[in-house]
């Protein structure tokens, strides 16, 4: 067994996630100390993270440091709650994901089995990436479905979700047509700017 397969199967100890938060806290305000510290309870999860997906062996140091270099200049944006492994293993998939782009564009079309390794980890990098991004979607989402009140959300899943046309939710309910198509309106608009603001971090509704 190479050692680059033995590094995929070696097992990723990480510091405590508060602990983790308290140091990206201090190197953000500057304490390059925690930052060095930081970075070497991080390295090994990140390494693994790049590993999995680089086409080649050599590319993974590379991207490390690459990793690193971002996180530092990111971390005032990081906002905290133990998630911090999860945040920097994000930033290591973008950045593998824009060098691969980057080697895609400089490499001519051929069958050169580089060009195929770079395209394939490429393509199994964006469609993680989308994956992810639609969970993330459907979270916000219901999040905000369930800030709803109690009969908005019932109706909006039954006109939404079911398919129930407003004028059948109207004699369900034993309100005018008028009332559901607006409060439906009103439900959509609540609903998309609580996501918005789920979006930027902040609450909604």
């Amino acid at each position: 067994m190479g050692a680059f397969s033995i590094l995929l199967q070696m097992p990723v100890h990480v510091a405590d996630p508060d602990h983790l938060d308290a140091l990206a806290q201090r190197a953000a305000a500057g304490e390059r100390q925690a930052f060095h510290e930081l970075a070497l309870a991080v390295e090994p999860a990140v390494r693994i993270t790049i590993a999995a997906h680089a086409p080649h062996p050599h590319l993974v140091e590379e991207m490390v440091q690459a990793t690193l270099v971002r996180t530092y200049q990111r971390l005032s944006t990081y906002r905290g709650g133990g998630t911090f492994v999860a945040w920097i293993r994000a930033i290591a998939r973008n950045e593998l994901r824009m060098e691969l782009r980057s080697h895609r564009r400089d490499q001519p079309i051929s069958e050169d089995l580089d060009a195929v390794l770079i395209s394939a980890q490429l393509d199994v990098l964006e469609d993680e990436e989308a994956a992810a991004e639609r969970e993330k979607s459907l979270d916000r989402l219901r999040n905000c479905l369930h800030r709803l009140p109690p009969q908005v959300r019932r109706l909006v899943e039954a006109h939404h979700l079911e398919g129930r046309p407003v004028a059948f939710l109207a004699k369900q309910m034993k309100r005018t047509a008028n009332w559901v198509a607006v409060t439906l309106f009103r439900a959509r608009r609540g609903l998309a700017e609580c996501i918005q603001a789920e979006t930027g971090g902040h609450h909604g509704f």
